[in-house]
């Protein structure tokens, strides 16, 4: 495994870490954990461009992410949707007077498609 890869996978286990420690506060932000779920499915995704030499685009949409990875590996096709849905939480949830309501259910979709896409990329690349 690339080290640029390693790293960024790395960086996507701290991300969805930090989610899960923050759904578990008494009023968990759900923007922030939002954030991290989108996080860490885009750092996941943009790891396995990485280890298979593909450029990376500059862009936070992890559904674009998730289809550039279908070109090798066809089992992300079953997440298209998933990662479209997080998309929304990499840009627009990180400011005051953000159009999205986030709640308890979405969050909790969330972290459950951030942890599907990183077992799913650690899989392909163990």
């Amino acid at each position: 495994m690339k080290a640029l890869t390693k790293e960024g996978l790395e960086y996507a286990e701290h991300d969805l870490y930090a989610a899960k420690l923050l759904i578990e506060r008494l009023k968990p932000p759900f923007e922030v954990i939002a954030y991290h779920c989108q996080q860490s499915a885009e750092k996941s995704l943009k790891a396995l461009l990485i280890e298979h030499g593909k450029p990376l685009p500059r862009t936070h949409d992890t559904g674009v992410l998730c289809e550039l990875v279908t070109d090798f590996y066809k089992g992300f096709t079953n997440y298209l949707e998933d990662c479209d849905r997080l998309t929304p939480y990499g840009v627009l949830t990180r400011y005051p007077g953000s159009p999205l309501s986030i709640n308890k259910e979405h969050v909790s979709q969330a972290l459950k498609t951030a942890d599907k896409i990183q077992k799913l990329v650690n899989k392909y690349l163990s």
